[in-house]
């Protein structure tokens, strides 16, 4: 999703399932969480939620209320409950969140793809570990040493003709297929880049003529 569709994503889950859930049914927050957590919690839900379309965020939102837990039946659930909820309702969408493209649009990003490590990269990323800096993409790149070896491994020894077995060819193709993947999302935040330059150079274009006019 674009900017746009994502805020516009973020007011459609808070009017569809969070107002209701926390004014109509007055879900409370579990226990042992302090205000700060639960507010962190619900922006999060808001934002990796906007996906949804308003009829599925509205059978998530009874989902949810007819699962509140706490003797009372009361308590919201966890996040983590949630977003599995929502997953069965509604798979997310395949182009990344506004996050994940940023990063994979970056020279941070074509440097993790370029060198094999794009999937520790996004999987930083999915763990809401933010943008990363130039330290933290170091340690991300030497923890991811051993998959990038043996991929390389893996590559070589089918291109010599070699096979592998069935766990061996699960685990190359899901690293290939998420390599791919984030190709896709820096793909993605290029075309969004040169949008955006398209865009400012249409106004700028406007503008002139109406000054000249």
């Amino acid at each position: 999703m674009d900017r746009q569709q994502q805020a516009d994503g973020e007011k459609r889950v808070k009017a569809v399932l969070i107002d209701p859930l926390m004014t109509e049914r007055a879900l409370k927050r579990p226990a042992g969480v302090t205000k700060a957590q639960f507010d962190a919690m619900i922006e999060g839900l808001t934002k990796r939620l906007a996906y949804m379309t308003e009829t599925n965020l509205a059978a998530l939102c009874a989902h949810v209320a007819a699962r509140a837990e706490g003797k009372a039946k009361n308590v919201l659930p966890s996040s983590r409950t949630i977003l599995e909820w929502a997953r069965q309702i509604q798979l997310p969408p395949d182009d990344g969140s506004p996050l994940v493209r940023a990063v994979f649009g970056h020279r941070f990003g074509q440097r993790a793809i370029d060198e094999g490590f794009a999937p520790e990269l996004l999987a930083s990323i999915l763990r809401r570990e933010g943008f990363p800096n130039e330290f933290g993409l170091g340690q991300i790149a030497k923890e991811a040493a051993v998959y990038v070896d043996r991929m390389a491994r893996f590559e070589d020894h089918l291109a010599g003709g070699g096979s592998l077995d069935h766990l061996q060819r699960k685990w190359y193709e899901e690293r290939r297929a998420t390599i791919e993947r984030c190709k896709t999302y820096a793909a993605l935040a290029h075309a969004e880049k040169q949008a955006r330059i398209a865009l400012a150079a249409e106004r700028a274009a406007r503008v002139d003529a109406e000054v000249e006019a």
